[in-house]
């Protein structure tokens, strides 16, 4: 698997929920994932998503932003 992408606002378990469970499976996986959102970043929530090495890309964004935090966030770990 190249990479993943969460939205950090979604029912049930959040984007949070599953980086947490993807880092105790896979600590690899978590540092390959880019978590997007269109909620304000609490200083809290940047924490806990970089301490795991994923991203963050905010709503709302262009196809190129994407590319572009993608190519980046697979970047830092090749």
């Amino acid at each position: 698997m190249d990479g993943v992408t969460l939205d950090l606002g979604m029912p049930g378990r959040d984007g949070l929920d599953w980086l947490a469970s993807m880092a105790g499976r896979d600590p690899s996986l978590a540092r390959k994932t880019l978590i997007i959102t269109g909620m304000q970043l609490e200083s809290e929530v940047i924490l806990h998503v970089t301490r795991y090495g994923a991203g963050v890309l905010a709503k709302p964004f262009t196809v190129d932003g994407l590319q572009e935090a993608v190519s980046s966030q697979l970047g830092r770990v090749a």
